[in-house]
C-alpha cells in the first residue's frame, strides 16, 4: 500500500495565492476610485482564511471591542472572538460588530501593501495601547480552569505554567499582502522603545517573512522559535527579528502562532448586566410586590405605592 502525506505546503501556497489575488483585485477597484471597496477585498479574504482555518468556536469578524463601561475601541479589520458562549452586542448593516471585550481572543490589522509614509505599524501600536490600557476586562487567574459557557473554577495551588500571570491575554497581529517599501530600519526605534505588551505579537509580510519575538536566536539561527506572547517572556536571550520566509511559510507561521495561542487561552464569562445596566433608568417609583401564598416570616400583600 502506497503511503500518502498531506501536501500542507501546497495548501498554504494556495491560501497565499488567494490573498495575492485579492490584492490584485484590490488594485483594479482602486483604479475605479472606490477606495473603501478596495480595502474590503483584502480584509475579507484574510477573514475568510482564518474563518476556515481556526477552531469552529472562533468567530472571525470585524468592527469594535466594547468593555463593560461602554468604552469602544477603534475600528479593527480582524477580531477573533468566542462564537459559542458570547454573542456580539450589535451588528451593523455593513457587517461590523461590537464584541464584549471578555469574548475577544485576538485583533488584527490588514493592509494590501506596506507604505512606510503612512506608518501603519506605529498606528496599530496605538490601537493596541488603547485596547490594553483604556479598555477593561478582568484577568483570568493562572489557576482558573474553564468548564464551559465561559464559566470555570479556580483551583488553589493549580497553575497552567510559569510566566503566565493571567490566562486571557490579547493576541495582536498585522498582515501585509505585499511588503512594499518596508525596511526594518524604519521600525527599529519603535520596537526598541515600546513595551512588548503594546507591540504586535507578529507582523506578517506575506512576500517577505514574519517579524517575530524569537527565542534563542543566537544559539539556533536557522530555527525559528517564535514566542507567541512576548509580554510574558522572561528569557533575556530573545530578540525581535524578521524571519525571511516564502509566502506559504509566512502565512503558516502566523496561523501556527494564533492556533498555539488559542490552545493556551481561557476566557472569563462577561457579566451582561454590566453591559446592559445603562439601559435601566432608576426613578423614584417604589417596587410593587405581588401578593401570593404567605411564607413564614413574610408578608405577601401587594404593596401600594407610598
Amino acid at each position: 500500500m502506497t503511503e500518502t502525506t498531506l501536501p500542507i505546503r501546497e495548501l498554504f501556497e494556495l491560501e497565499a495565492l488567494t490573498l495575492t489575488t485579492a490584492r490584485e483585485k484590490n488594485k483594479i477597484i482602486h483604479q475605479m476610485k472606490n477606495i473603501r471597496s478596495a480595502g474590503d477585498e483584502v480584509e475579507e479574504a484574510v477573514r475568510n482564511f482564518f474563518s476556515r482555518r481556526l477552531a469552529k468556536r472562533c468567530l472571525v469578524g470585524h468592527g469594535h471591542i466594547v468593555d463593560k463601561h461602554g468604552l469602544v475601541s477603534r475600528d479593527l479589520d480582524v477580531i477573533v472572538a468566542d462564537s459559542m458562549d458570547f454573542p456580539s452586542l450589535q451588528e451593523n448593516r455593513d457587517g461590523r460588530e461590537y464584541f464584549p471585550f471578555e469574548s475577544v481572543y485576538a485583533i488584527g490589522e490588514v493592509k494590501s501593501t506596506y507604505d512606510k509614509s503612512k506608518e501603519p505599524i506605529h498606528k496599530f501600536v496605538e490601537s493596541i495601547r488603547f485596547a490594553k490600557q483604556s479598555l477593561k476586562r478582568d484577568p483570568a487567574p493562572h489557576n482558573f480552569v474553564g468548564t464551559g459557557f465561559g464559566n470555570g473554577i479556580t483551583l488553589n495551588g493549580a497553575s497552567n505554567g510559569p510566566g503566565r500571570p493571567y490566562l486571557n491575554p490579547l493576541f495582536t497581529f498585522m498582515l501585509f499582502v505585499n511588503s512594499g517599501d518596508f525596511a526594518k530600519e524604519d521600525i527599529e526605534a519603535l520596537f526598541a522603545e515600546t513595551p512588548r505588551e503594546f507591540l504586535p505579537n507578529a507582523v506578517c509580510l506575506l512576500d517577505k517573512g514574519v517579524l517575530l519575538y524569537h527565542k534563542n536566536l543566537s544559539s539556533a539561527p536557522n530555527h525559528y522559535h517564535a514566542v507567541p506572547i512576548p509580554e510574558f517572556e522572561n528569557d533575556t536571550d530573545c530578540v525581535w527579528a524578521l524571519a525571511p520566509l516564502a509566502s506559504s511559510e509566512s502565512l503558516a507561521m502566523l496561523w501556527t502562532m494564533i492556533c498555539d495561542f488559542l490552545t493556551g487561552t481561557t476566557l472569563l464569562r462577561p457579566h451582561y448586566l454590566d453591559y446592559a445596566k445603562r439601559v435601566f433608568q432608576p426613578d423614584d417609583q417604589p417596587l410593587q410586590v405581588l401578593a401570593g401564598k404567605k411564607s413564614e416570616g413574610c408578608d405577601n400583600k401587594l404593596s401600594q405605592p407610598v
